[in-house]
């Protein structure tokens, strides 16, 4: 909070990048500390402040970690549909038993002809967006479980279609054994 009261007025205009990053590090630790309107007061300042989407990603990762916190996944599962949407993935918000076998079918595709060796020397994840896209997925994996738990398979299939397109991220490491796991709830242990 001291590097917040040593930024110049227009801060924002001269001195961007820092700016941003000092109100992102007093956003989590606010967060952190469980003041969850101080949070939210300094959330509201960068998203009205950031250029871009790819600026504002980490203000909604701790938005959605204070939600988590406060026992409210629904709202932040919520929240961050319309900005997976925005990152170029699509998840539906109300239930609908065709998505499931749509998206199983889908990255059973995609998987088709490789072997668990071959998905563990894909390169490595580099498109910035589908980045994003992992993190958010990845820690609104819990709130998703038990806010909309028809949409949990849903989302880690979109991980590792994601993972296969792209390139695996430090996140494809859960999705993979999810993957497995919804697989092997299904009776298709040989998969």
């Amino acid at each position: 909070m001291v590097g917040l009261k040593l930024l110049p007025i227009n801060s924002w205009q001269i001195q961007y990048e820092l700016t941003r990053i000092f109100y992102e590090l007093a956003t989590e630790v606010a967060y952190l500390n469980g003041h969850f309107s101080k949070q939210a007061t300094l959330s509201e300042i960068v998203l009205g402040q950031a250029h871009s989407l790819l600026d504002k990603i980490k203000i909604y990762e701790i938005q959605c970690q204070a939600y988590m916190a406060q026992n409210m996944q629904l709202e932040a599962v919520k929240m961050v549909l319309p900005i997976l949407k925005q990152l170029g993935v699509e998840l539906p918000n109300k239930h609908n038993p065709d998505d499931f076998q749509l998206e199983l079918q889908k990255t059973q595709l995609a998987l088709e002809g490789k072997t668990i060796e071959s998905l563990g020397n894909l390169p490595l994840m580099t498109d910035a967006k589908i980045l994003a896209a992992m993190r958010i997925l990845s820690s609104i994996a819990s709130a998703i479980f038990q806010a909309m738990p028809f949409l949990f398979p849903l989302s880690i299939f979109k991980e590792v279609q994601l993972s296969i397109k792209y390139g695996n991220a430090p996140e494809s490491v859960h999705s993979y054994p999810l993957y497995g796991f919804i697989l092997y709830i299904i009776v298709d242990v040989e998969s």
